[in-house]
Parts: structure tokens; C-alpha cells; sequence
């Protein structure tokens, strides 16, 4: 799920939005009842904030306050309400940099994978070829083929160039 459907989810009205809503057009009919309730929440949602700021450093989910204290607050104050909508743009926008970021890196480790599977298939190639041209080059046992176990001799220099056969002594 992504993070704009989290969002969306989190901001459809459900039934306790709709008795907020009840609640919120009763007290707005009474306006000693409305200076109550802006108070009670400013009340409520400054010390869910504290609290959050105070388990930044202290165990605990400090940030989870924060933003749940900043929601509380912006039911009755626009300027933290237009905070929030900056703040969750923000978040959306990271998150989406984040996704991104990532999927480069993904590419990048896959393409530093194959740079390095061909390396190793150069180097095991060029290692062979180098076997190859040392066991032409050298007939001591060892270094002989175990398929033809025969003594390679190189040529005299005026019968040509390479090496030839010759049978064992």
C-alpha cells in the first residue's frame, strides 16, 4: 500500500469524524461552550505535544506525538492546520525521492554485479590462457598433460617454428 493511499485512508470520515462534526456544530451554537472546547483541545493537544518532545529523548514514540498532538491543535487553529498540509506534502514528496533513490541503487548494485561476474569470467579466461601457454612452453612432468603424457620438445630453430612430439626415453 502506498503511502498516498495510507493518507487517504486515514483522512475519510468514519463515525467518530461525524461526532466530532455533531460535536463541533453544537458548541459553535454556544459560544461560551466553543471558548471551552478551543481551550480543552489547545489544553490537551500542547501537552500530547510536550510529552512528545520529551520522549524524543526519553524512550517512547516521541515524533508519533508530535504529529498526533499537531493534529489535535489544528482542529482549531488554521495556521497548524496549514502546517500539517506542509508537513505532509513534505513527507509524500521524501517518501517518493526515497523509492526512487532506491531504485537507482538497486540498478547500480545489479549493473556493479555483472561488471564484476565479467571480471571474474576475464580473469578465469585469461588464467587458462596463460595455462595453456605455460604448458606449451614447459615439459617437465608436471606440467605435462595427464591426456597425452608424451614429451614435448620445442624445434630447432631451422626446422620450422612450434613445438613437435617426440616418444618417451
Amino acid at each position: 500500500m502506498g503511502i498516498e493511499k495510507e493518507i487517504e485512508q486515514g483522512q475519510q470520515e468514519g463515525r467518530l469524524h461525524h461526532a466530532l462534526n455533531r460535536v463541533r456544530r453544537f458548541t459553535q451554537r454556544h459560544p461560551a461552550l466553543a471558548l471551552c472546547q478551543k481551550i480543552i483541545v489547545t489544553i490537551i493537544g500542547g501537552a500530547i505535544v510536550l510529552a512528545g518532545i520529551v520522549m524524543l529523548v526519553t524512550p517512547g514514540p516521541g515524533w508519533l506525538a508530535i504529529f498526533l498532538g499537531l493534529g489535535l491543535l489544528a482542529t482549531e487553529y488554521p495556521i497548524i492546520h496549514r502546517f500539517n498540509q506542509w508537513a505532509k506534502a513534505k513527507v509524500v514528496n521524501t517518501w517518493h525521492r526515497l523509492g526512487q533513490w532506491r531504485m537507482e541503487r538497486k540498478a547500480r548494485r545489479q549493473a556493479a554485479r555483472e561488471r564484476r561476474a565479467q571480471a571474474r569470467v576475464a580473469r578465469m579466461q585469461h588464467r587458462q590462457y596463460l595455462d595453456a601457454q605455460f604448458r606449451r612452453s614447459h615439459n617437465c612432468a608436471p606440467h605435462r598433460s595427464p591426456k597425452n603424457p608424451r614429451l614435448v620438445m620445442p624445434r630447432p630453430r631451422g626446422a620450422g617454428s612450434g613445438l613437435h612430439r617426440v616418444p618417451k626415453v
